[in-house]
C-alpha cells in the first residue's frame, strides 16, 4: 500500500507531466464516448491483455486503462498488477479516470479480492480531491467505508417508501443500482427486516417489497429476501392485506413452494452456507401455511358462489375450517371440471391461483374437489353430493398432491382399504363420523366435534 499512497500523494500528482497524447489515443478516446450499441463488438479480454504490457501503465490508452479498472476484478490476468494500474490511474488526475475508478469500487465491490484495499484507498482519494457530488455523497452514506456503508443505505433503504430515490441520491441509480455495493446494502436491509415484529415488521416489509420491485440490485438476493419477509411471521399472523402482498411477491418471484420445491430448497441450502439456517425452515413454512390457508378459503368461497345448495355447503365449510384454522391441514390443493373452472374464474379473488384440472371419467365437467392433507390421511371433498374419500397418505393409491391434472375415476374410487371407506354427507350427524375418521386415523381431533364418534 506503501507505494500507492506514494503515487497518490495529491500535490505529487498534480504536478505530474502526462505523456503526449498521439492522435491515435485521442481518436480512441472519442471511440470510448460513442454509445455502445453504436461501436463495434468490445474487443476480446484475452486479445486486449496480450497487446497490453501491464508492467508498463503509463503507456496505456486511456480507453483500455477504463477498461481494466473496472474488468480486472472479476476477469484473470491482472495478477499483481492491479495497485500498479490504480496507482497509475490516480496520477493521471482525470475526472473519467476518477469516474472509472469510483464505478468500478460500487460496481464491484470486490471485499474478497486482496488487491480491494488498494482500490479502497484509490476510491476515497479520488471521491475527495475535487468539487463534485462523489464528495457529498460520500460522506452522506459513507460509501467509502466498507463496513459502515452498506449498512448506512440498508438503514436509509428501509426507511424511506421511495427507494430509487434514496438510490439516486447516493449516485447508486442506473447500472450502479445493480452493483455489489448496492448489493451488499440490500442484504443487510434483509437481516434487519428479519428480526422486526408486529408493526415494525410490516413497515420494514412493505418497504423491502418496494425495493425488490423498484430497484434491479435486488433480483440475487432472493434467498435474504424471502427470509426477511417470512421470518418476523413465524408463530403469528400479519395483517391479511399485508399477507397477500409478500405472497404474491414470493410467488410470482420464486414460485410456489408446494409446486417449485427445489427453487426453495436451493434458497435453504444458499442461507446454510451463509450460517442462517437457524430459522429458515420455519420461515420457509409460513408461506407454504399461508398458501394452504388461502387454496382452503378460496376453494369453499367459490363453490359457495356457485352451488344450489348453499345451507349445504356452509355445513362442510364450517367443518373443514375447524381443521385449518387449527393448523391441522398440512396441504392443500383443489381441481376443477371444466365447466366448473369456467365458472369458477368468474369469482376467483386470485386470478393467479393455481390449481389442478380434473379430467376423464368418473366426474362431470361442473364438478369440484378440494384434496387436503390431515396427518397422515389424504383426504378428497366433493362440491357435490358425491362421498367424501379417503387414503393412508403414504400409501401408492393416494392421489399425489400438486399435479395438473386428476382423473375422475382415480378421485372417485370406491376401492379404499378397511377403515378409509368413502363416508356420505348423509344426515345431520355426519361431521362427527368425519370426526371419528380422522380422530382415528391420525390422532387428530377437530375443535369443535372432537373425537367424533
Amino acid at each position: 500500500m506503501s507505494a500507492l499512497r506514494q503515487a497518490c500523494d495529491i500535490d505529487r500528482v498534480r504536478h505530474a507531466r502526462m505523456p503526449e497524447r498521439t492522435v491515435v489515443s485521442r481518436a480512441a478516446d472519442q471511440l470510448a464516448s460513442v454509445p455502445t450499441g453504436a461501436r463495434r463488438e468490445a474487443e476480446p479480454w484475452e486479445a486486449m491483455l496480450a497487446r497490453l504490457d501491464l508492467s508498463a501503465p503509463e503507456d496505456i490508452r486511456p480507453r483500455d486503462m477504463r477498461r481494466l479498472l473496472g474488468d480486472m476484478w472479476v476477469e484473470a490476468g491482472c495478477d499483481h498488477h492491479e495497485q500498479q494500474l490504480l496507482s497509475e490511474a490516480v496520477r493521471r488526475d482525470r475526472m473519467s479516470m476518477d469516474r472509472a475508478i469510483l464505478h468500478s469500487y460500487l460496481l464491484r465491490f470486490p471485499l474478497a479480492h486482496y488487491g480491494f484495499d488498494a482500490l479502497l484507498w484509490a476510491a476515497q482519494l479520488v471521491a475527495k480531491r475535487r468539487e463534485w457530488p462523489w464528495r457529498t455523497r460520500g460522506d452522506d452514506f459513507a460509501l467509502w467505508d466498507k463496513d459502515v456503508g452498506p449498512s448506512r443505505l440498508a438503514t436509509a433503504l428501509l426507511d424511506t417508501a421511495r427507494p430509487s430515490e434514496v438510490l439516486r441520491a447516493a449516485g447508486l441509480d442506473g447500472d450502479l443500482a445493480t452493483g455489489a455495493f448496492v448489493r451488499h446494502a440490500i442484504r443487510a436491509a434483509c437481516a434487519v427486516a428479519a428480526t422486526r415484529r408486529g408493526a415494525d415488521a410490516v413497515t420494514s416489509g412493505e418497504r423491502l417489497m418496494a425495493l425488490a420491485s423498484e430497484v434491479k440490485g435486488a433480483d440475487a438476493i432472493d434467498a435474504l429476501l424471502a427470509l426477511a419477509l417470512l421470518a418476523p411471521w413465524v408463530g403469528t399472523t400479519p395483517p391479511a392485506d399485508h399477507q397477500q402482498r409478500i405472497t404474491a411477491l414470493l410467488v410470482s418471484r420464486i414460485g410456489d413452494p408446494r409446486l417449485a420445491p427445489a427453487r426453495w430448497t436451493a434458497l435453504a441450502a444458499e442461507l446454510r452456507s451463509e450460517g442462517l439456517d437457524v430459522s429458515t425452515n420455519a420461515a420457509f413454512a409460513v408461506l407454504r401455511r399461508w398458501l394452504v390457508q388461502a387454496t382452503v378459503r378460496q376453494f369453499f368461497a367459490i363453490v359457495a358462489k356457485t352451488t344450489d345448495r348453499r345451507d349445504q355447503w356452509r355445513e362442510r365449510t364450517d367443518f373443514w375450517l375447524g381443521y385449518l384454522e387449527a393448523g391441522h391441514i398440512n396441504e392443500a390443493w383443489f381441481a376443477f371440471g371444466s365447466q366448473a373452472e369456467r365458472e369458477a374464474r368468474r369469482f376467483m379473488k386470485d386470478q393467479g391461483m393455481a390449481f389442478a384440472r380434473i379430467e376423464g371419467q368418473g366426474a362431470s365437467a361442473s364438478q369440484s374437489a378440494l384434496l387436503l392433507t390431515i396427518g397422515d390421511v389424504r383426504i378428497a371433498e366433493w362440491s357435490d353430493n358425491g362421498s367424501c374419500r379417503f387414503w393412508p397418505a403414504n400409501k401408492p393409491k393416494a392421489p399425489p398432491m400438486y399435479q395438473s391434472v386428476y382423473y375422475g375415476l382415480v378421485l372417485r374410487t370406491m376401492d379404499a382399504e378397511r377403515g378409509y371407506e368413502p363416508l356420505p354427507h348423509m344426515g345431520g350427524t355426519w361431521q362427527n363420523r368425519f370426526a371419528r375418521r380422522i380422530y382415528d386415523r391420525t390422532g387428530i381431533a377437530h375443535p369443535l366435534h372432537g373425537h367424533g364418534w
